[in-house]
Formats: C-alpha cells, structure tokens, sequence
C-alpha cells in the first residue's frame, strides 16, 4: 500500500508540475496515476465492507461509548458515503505520505547541520528505550 501511494503520489506531482498534456491526451504520469488509485480505491473499497460488517454487529450504545476510528466516524456520525469516504481517505493518505516524508527529510537535514540536536536526541532515546 505504501509503494501504491508513494507512486500516486509521484504521479500526481508530475502531473501537476510543468505542461499539463495529461488534459488533452493520457499521459505515462497520468496513467500510473490512475492506475494507482484504482487499486487503492479497490483496497478501500474492502476494508470498508469489512468496516460495515463490524458495525453492523456492534449494538447502538456500544457505537455511542466506543471512541471511532475516522472511517467509523465518518459512516455513523457523519453518514457520508461509500463514494465520499473513499475519496477523503485517498485524499488524506496521498497528501499524508508527502507531508510525513518531508517532515522527515526536514528532521534529518536539522539532526545533520545541529551536532547539540544530535546529542540531545542520542540522550533522549538512551534514557527512554531500553
């Protein structure tokens, strides 16, 4: 699933930087772009089912008590559809996987020029993991 949406995400970003022939005919970006979704969508498309499934055998107070995960939110309190949740959800992971690896990238880079940043984090991880 990560490959998938790292390629979508790729896809995506050669899709919207520089001239966008992709409009006017199906480009080798556009076409690895949609290929991609569509086998995510296919992914989330089953784990909704089972998602149903799992709410359809918890009772009414266990629903209410229970903190939701976002998919179970979206379909009992917000009651969207299987359409609308599919695309928030592709729409959060493939922003989500470029925001998480340039925070990283960023983290990285700071950790490299900041010898203090290194110190403090190898004394972090020495006093918190075993």
């Amino acid at each position: 699933m990560l490959n998938l949406l790292i390629e979508a995400s790729q896809a995506l970003r050669n899709c919207e930087s520089g001239l966008q022939f992709w409009r006017i005919w199906p480009t080798f970006s556009w076409t690895k772009l949609t290929s991609a979704i569509d086998m995510l969508e296919g992914l989330l498309c089953r784990n909704l089912r089972l998602t149903y499934i799992k709410l359809s055998k918890m009772n009414k107070n266990a629903k209410d008590a229970k903190r939701l995960c976002l998919m179970d939110a979206m379909i009992i309190k917000e009651k969207l559809t299987s359409d609308e949740i599919i695309t928030t959800v592709l729409d959060l992971l493939i922003v989500g996987v470029t925001s998480v690896s340039n925070s990283a990238g960023f983290a990285i880079y700071h950790l490299a020029k900041t010898p203090r940043a290194q110190t403090r984090l190898l004394r972090e991880i020495q006093q918190f993991l075993p």
